[in-house]
């Protein structure tokens, strides 16, 4: 039979919502359902007086609680009840006694009003201050002997627990650690996510594009860190079309048997000032990865086009135009929104490799070549971290060959080459100008301050953009986008001013702080040690210098 936790925050509400309306009221239910249990812990309420916007409100509830889905319903006897999109069989709460009543598919369920323990201090200490108005150092006092008796809970659980890790627990305790897996899961509520980036990051895309056109997502994860099932099912709900996991592991990730292990710790070893990632392991395994690995994840050879969204980006205009659909319409191939600056400390091996391949084609170059290479290395990049690629391309024998030779001079862990140096590379060799376009407009911005912002103030205006047109990182001294729109012979959008000769050359430079542009780095460094043994490099003496 199925169960109804009512808690208290839902009571609370439901009896403010029956005070101010004074008649008929109904809402919606938020909560947690345990299948295997048939439970329903109601935790949350929302009024609803008409269905319109509904979506809208719901989409909200999901962002700011991840936790929770859409359970049901509660309503008085004279109001009629209301259909709500819920993924499990709806609960129903009448609500015109105390305790509410409880149904599923017109029959009554079980209800217990139960709080969590850290409710229960809460409504402890309010009790106590309505009944002998204590002052606040006496309910302070009161609080702390509250939770230290909670603490002392929590350590005997452990105790419990560890005392279960060398034998199979008896059927009492079973239903006991039911109960704490119950606790747990209550207590998880009333956390913070430790890094909400990657829901921030899904809330901006989908709200600026996909919730219109609904396209999958693909997440892939590294072979050791799993991806939870709460974490699974938070992406599931905040995204729009498909959601797919896969999970990377060796031959798509890892460092190639031609490395000089000792010339790897030597690069590890080296000052990182330029480039705070460039020396973990970990961050040159992801580039070259996202260079050439990636493409061939199994789930990847389902679909044509993919769009790049990188951790820290986001978008702050509304994208009206579906950029995968004009990809196919118009038979394109590399979509891009800026074009950085590489510096040139960061890619020393990189130029002469590449200029013993120009050596080597039988054939002209395209007309994009200039763009990154006229009689030397220009240092300007298409930035993959916001792409918009025909994935036949990057699997292409031309785009291998160029791979291949570049990367057998390990560049990508001898020195600090990055995905887009090497996809801009062959972009500029083998597509035509007529096969690539500028993504305007989208107001993308990353960890790097790689903001991008339309100088329009209309196109703002239209496109519903929050973002500083004088924080512009697209057409800025430092991009290489007025390179290319030179190069190419484009016309400059309106609002932007006239390219001067000395932008036709940008150089290389960043503001950025290090700990501000890398924060999860740096947590990791400090408190994950799985991450320090798997992407740190260790040198062969007994001082580490890599951390």
């Amino acid at each position: 039979m199925s169960l109804a936790i009512l808690h208290p925050l839902l009571l609370l509400h439901i009896s403010d919502h029956q005070t101010r309306v004074k008649g008929p009221v109904r809402g919606g239910v938020l909560g947690i359902y345990e299948p295997e249990s048939k439970t329903y812990s109601l935790f949350l309420g929302f009024e609803i007086d008409t269905t319109d916007g509904l979506d809208d409100r719901l989409a909200l509830f999901r962002e700011v609680y991840p936790h929770l889905e859409l359970l049901g319903s509660y309503h008085t006897a004279d109001h009629g009840t209301v259909d709500l999109p819920t993924k499990v069989e709806a609960v129903t709460l009448r609500v015109d006694a105390t305790p509410p009543s409880a149904y599923v598919q017109g029959e009554q369920i079980k209800i217990e009003v139960k709080p969590t323990p850290f409710e229960e201090i809460g409504l402890n200490t309010i009790a106590a201050a309505d009944a002998s108005q204590k002052s606040a150092t006496q309910l302070a006092s009161d609080a702390k002997t509250a939770l230290d008796r909670f603490h002392a809970h929590i350590a005997n659980i452990q105790a419990f627990l560890r005392s279960l890790a060398s034998r199979r627990p008896t059927p009492d305790e079973y239903r006991k650690l039911r109960q704490i897996n119950e606790l747990n899961t209550q207590l998880a509520l009333l956390q913070n996510e430790p890094d909400p980036t990657p829901r921030l990051i899904i809330h901006s895309v989908e709200s600026s594009f996909n919730k219109k056109y609904k396209y999958d997502w693909v997440f892939a994860y590294y072979a050791d860190h799993g991806m939870s099932p709460e974490l699974r099912a938070r992406l599931q709900r905040l995204c729009s079309g498909q959601v797919h996991f896969e999970r990377i592991s060796s031959p798509h990730y890892g460092v190639p048997e031609s490395i000089d292990e000792e010339k790897l710790h030597q690069a590890l070893r080296q000052p990182a000032s330029a480039s705070p990632r460039s020396k973990f392991l970990q961050y040159k395994l992801k580039n070259r990865f996202q260079t050439y690995e990636f493409q061939f994840l199994p789930i990847m050879r389902h679909y044509r086009y993919y769009c790049n969204v990188e951790v820290g980006s986001q978008l702050a205009c509304d994208v009206e135009d579906d950029f995968f659909r004009h990809m196919h319409t118009n038979q394109l191939v590399y979509g891009f929104a800026s074009a950085p600056v590489e510096s040139r400390r960061l890619t020393k091996s990189l130029v002469p490799a590449f200029e013993e391949f120009l050596g080597l084609l039988p054939y002209n170059q395209t007309d994009v070549l200039p763009f990154v290479y006229e009689k030397e290395y220009t240092h300007c990049n298409f930035d993959s971290n916001f792409e918009v690629v025909d994935l036949e391309f990057f699997r292409s024998r031309d785009y291998e060959r160029l791979f291949h030779y570049l990367d057998n001079t390990n560049g990508f862990f001898l020195d600090r080459w990055t995905d887009y140096n090497v996809k801009t590379l062959a972009v500029a060799l083998f597509v035509p100008a007529s096969k690539i376009f500028w993504l305007p407009n989208t107001g993308v911005s990353g960890l790097l301050n790689r903001n991008t912002c339309p100088l329009d103030k209309n196109v703002r205006v239209r496109n519903r953009c929050a973002c500083d047109p004088a924080r512009d990182y697209a057409f800025s001294p430092q991009s290489g986008l007025r390179r290319l729109f030179h190069v190419l012979n484009w016309d400059l959008p309106e609002s932007v001013p006239p390219t001067t000769a000395n932008e036709l050359a940008p150089k290389f430079r960043t503001t950025v702080n290090k700990f501000q542009a890398y924060p999860w780095t740096f947590e990791y460094m400090k408190t994950d040690r799985w991450f320090r043994e798997q992407f740190m490099g260790k040198p062969r003496r007994k001082k580490d210098t890599t951390s």
